[in-house]
């Protein structure tokens, strides 16, 4: 195989030569929440912006904190669970730091949208509250910022 990817740029060296515990593919999700990773959540997201330029559809960017009793995620599945159930298929949310979830809408037609999806988020999870929501304007640029007041 010719082709193979090299692991470390050691001679000879490639990703499937390695032992399984040392390859270094970049996990995608979190397998203790099913929540994407920090970097999946990243590179979905500057996608969504540079789509919404592109095509001027919208998205809106919602920073949930979580109440100290449901932490850490990693040990409270229902939580995650009922988190993602209350999300559309195409939604992406990830840990962002210990008690904060960074939730991606895309494809929202404005405001209304992102705050009748943040409210299922915290019927879904009372143990959550959007801290922030950010919306798009149809250039791609995060325009709108509304705090956890206004509910």
């Amino acid at each position: 195989m010719e082709n193979r990817r090299r692991l470390d740029g050691g001679p000879g060296t490639t990703l499937w030569d390695a032992p399984r515990e040392r390859r270094r593919t970049p996990e995608l999700h979190d397998h203790r929440t099913g929540f994407a990773s920090r970097g999946l959540f990243r590179d979905r997201t500057e996608h969504a912006l540079k789509r919404a330029a592109r095509t001027e559809s919208r998205l809106a960017l919602v920073v949930l904190e979580m109440a100290p009793e449901s932490a850490p995620l990693k040990n409270n599945k229902a939580v995650t669970q009922a988190l993602i159930r209350s999300l559309r298929s195409y939604d992406t949310a990830a840990e962002l730091e210990d008690n904060y979830i960074g939730v991606l809408l895309e494809d929202v037609s404005g405001t209304s949208v992102a705050q009748a999806i943040r409210l299922r988020i915290e019927q879904a999870v009372p143990a959550c509250r959007a801290s922030s929501v950010a919306v798009s304007d149809s250039r791609g640029r995060i325009g709108f910022w509304m705090g956890a007041a206004n509910n």
